[in-house]
């Protein structure tokens, strides 16, 4: 019994550990959901734990970029401060011959053996260089001394508000804030991506207009990070001025209006252009009291530099057709990729041709709601539809085929005295 008795414990206290192992996934995954409540306690906890492994994934990136230490620009000696964490190394030369690798201390001090301990924290490369050399040459004389960087800091920073992974991330000196909010995941929500706060130590606070760095690429306004740095990505304010841009990719959302904007400065502040914009398609929606009106506006570019857009207003910017339709009497009805100087018969081509009951001679194209008849091929146009019809004949048959079988029905029911 008591044996018994113990390989139950032993198996149930097996049964735990294993199932505490086992990611949240599974775990709730097995069985049947018995209530409401327990599916939706389970779906929350399954997204948590996507968020978590996507985060950590993207950390694990992170750093394995920063030990591969790629800059965006070659590091001014004059502008980067030195500060714990930095890897120094030092080569002396000459009557001896000596290399040290050593790193900033937390008190910002670096401990080079022989030499002693050297203050060099918050001051500027340039400067701590000259500070090792300094003390260094008190120890040796008739040397030469080298002296490099070779391993940026690491230092965190809290990314919050409007982003995809929220938390706290790990950078170097050398990063700025855009490469932050890209590693958070980019903006989500109702982000407000053109007032992007970044809160120091110090008490400051600087705004970063992210969205126009992305689409005009102003570097210098792109400061660098510092450590503790808490950059919070703000939802849009509604009771101001924005504006909605309705696109066919993720770059559609609202915006804020700057004083006196034309449409043409709206895009190419928020990047909303591509090759595949329809320029001639681009229309308002406007509410005006209880009715709201719709109007085209990119009929020209001069039209793009003097409309403006006001508070409120839905630009709806739509893609460029990029298929060609070829229905009615082909062998192979559907959409097909648009090529330049193609013509109607050429598509119908592709569609496998005319059937037999098609009419190859009577082919008509619809473009933008209008019928276009030719006696020749015509030229297509990226969103055309080409139309096979039905020979005359085929119709009629198709008309005698439905008569006949009501006539032979009305014949019969005559012959029965069913009709007089």
């Amino acid at each position: 019994m008591n044996f018994r008795f113990m390989s139950f414990r032993v198996i149930t206290l097996f049964s735990l550990i294993t199932a505490l192992s086992v990611p949240v996934s599974q775990t709730f995954g097995q069985g049947r959901m018995s209530t409401e409540a327990e599916k939706l306690k389970y779906q929350k906890a399954l997204e948590k734990e996507k968020r978590e492994e996507k985060r950590d994934a993207l950390i694990e990136k992170r750093l394995k970029e920063l030990v591969n230490q790629v800059l965006d620009v070659t590091l001014d000696p004059k502008e980067y401060i030195v500060g714990p964490g930095d890897l120094f190394s030092v080569y002396i030369w000459g009557k001896v011959d000596q290399q040290f690798e050593a790193f900033v201390s937390p008190e910002g001090e670096i401990e080079i053996p022989t030499i002693g301990l050297i203050p060099i924290g918050g001051m500027s490369l340039e400067k701590s260089k000259l500070k090792i050399v300094e003390f260094s040459k008190k120890t040796y004389s008739g040397v030469e001394i080298s002296i490099s960087l070779v391993q940026l800091r690491l230092f965190r920073i809290y990314v919050t508000g409007n982003v995809a992974h929220p938390g706290t991330y790990p950078v170097r000196a050398v990063d700025r804030i855009s490469d932050v909010i890209e590693l958070a995941g980019g903006l989500d929500g109702f982000a407000d991506g053109a007032n992007v706060e970044v809160s120091s130590i110090d008490g400051s606070v600087y705004k970063f207009d992210y969205l126009e760095f992305m689409y005009a690429g102003k570097l210098s306004k792109n400061r660098r990070l510092l450590n503790g740095d808490v950059v919070h990505v703000p939802t849009l304010d509604w009771s101001g001025r924005l504006v909605t841009l309705e696109t066919y990719d993720k770059r559609a959302g609202s915006f804020y209006l700057r004083e006196d904007e034309n449409l043409s400065s709206l895009f190419r502040r928020t990047g909303v252009f591509s090759k595949l914009t329809d320029i001639e398609g681009i229309y308002v929606s406007r509410r005006n009291g209880e009715t709201e009106e719709t109007f085209r506006v990119g009929k020209s570019l001069d039209e793009l530099l003097n409309f403006k857009p006001k508070p409120g207003d839905s630009i709806i910017i739509p893609s460029i057709n990029q298929m060609v339709y070829v229905t009615g009497e082909v062998r192979h009805p559907g959409a097909y990729p648009y090529i330049p100087d193609f013509t109607s018969e050429e598509y119908m081509g592709y569609a496998g041709g005319a059937s037999s009951a098609g009419n190859g001679s009577k082919i008509f194209v619809i473009r933008e709601g209008n019928k276009v008849k030719s006696r020749s091929a015509i030229i297509i146009r990226r969103g055309d539809t080409i139309v096979v019809p039905r020979k005359w004949n085929r119709k009629f048959r198709d008309a005698f085929d439905v008569f006949l079988p009501l006539f032979s029905i009305f014949l019969s029911a005559k012959a029965a005295g069913l009709i007089n």
